[in-house]
């Protein structure tokens, strides 16, 4: 927090929030780009700047960020209008919402409950105070140069230190997704076909080789006889055969 004479303070209340209440707020749509400037404090380079930031965020940590400016907040805390615009706008189970309050120079910060099964509540408030320290180095920086006060400029940077962050980035960030073209599904495809024929093929050989084994193994039992030699006449009366041993 930072104090400079007739300067309005700058509060960043940092709030994790792990429930899903719903606070009753009339809940405005969710923005395209991520950004809802009521307040009107982006130019449209600075609101493309910022979109593409959270932009990036999903693509290579997924995770949702979304920016809402208000020159009032009506009837309730920017920590409960930042959460009810997380229970409406929020498509992941990892989002999460800044509003900024022109009115009193607040920001909030509110995440979802998801987050901490990647990082702890303890390890999530870290990030939120080390985005909170960007924007208040970057008021001292502009109190400094003597410069005019850019809450436009300091909501960017903040949002851009939480995507900085090791402890998210590390966490959140996702594997490449496996892609395949066509020559690689073609060849995957064929190479399926051809395991499945040399299976085939190799079920038919044993097959036969089984059938040729049991084939060879086969044996034919008949009695072993012996005929003396006969002599004269077609049947002499002699001795008859001797069946068996």
């Amino acid at each position: 927090m930072i104090s400079s004479g007739n300067m309005s303070r700058i509060f960043i209340i940092l709030n994790i929030l792990l429930t899903l209440i719903n606070t009753g707020i009339a809940q405005e749509p969710r923005p395209a780009s991520g950004i809802l400037d009521e307040a009107g404090l982006f130019s449209d380079p600075g609101k493309a700047e910022l979109a593409e930031i959270l932009r990036r965020g999903l693509e290579d940590h997924a995770l949702e960020l979304y920016v809402a400016t208000y020159r009032l907040v009506k009837g309730e805390t920017i920590a409960e209008r930042a959460t009810g615009l997380r229970n409406a706008w929020a498509q992941s189970p990892f989002a999460v919402v800044l509003v900024y309050d022109e009115s009193v120079d607040q920001i909030s910060l509110v995440g979802t409950r998801d987050l901490v099964d990647f990082v702890s509540a303890t390890q999530l408030g870290a990030v939120f105070q080390r985005a909170a320290a960007v924007a208040n180095r970057h008021l001292a920086e502009e109190k400094a140069a003597g410069q005019r006060r850019d809450p436009a400029a300091m909501i960017t940077r903040t949002v851009a230190a939480l995507l900085s962050d090791h402890v998210l980035t590390e966490r959140m960030s996702l594997p490449e997704p496996l892609r395949f073209s066509r020559p690689m599904v073609a060849l995957l495809a064929a190479f399926i076909l051809l395991a499945s024929a040399a299976a085939s093929l190799a079920w038919w050989f044993e097959s036969r080789l089984h059938q040729n084994r049991r084939s060879q193994t086969r044996c034919s039992y008949f009695p072993t006889t012996q005929m003396p030699l006969r002599l004269g006449a077609p049947y002499s009366g002699g001795k008859g055969a001797t069946i068996g041993e």
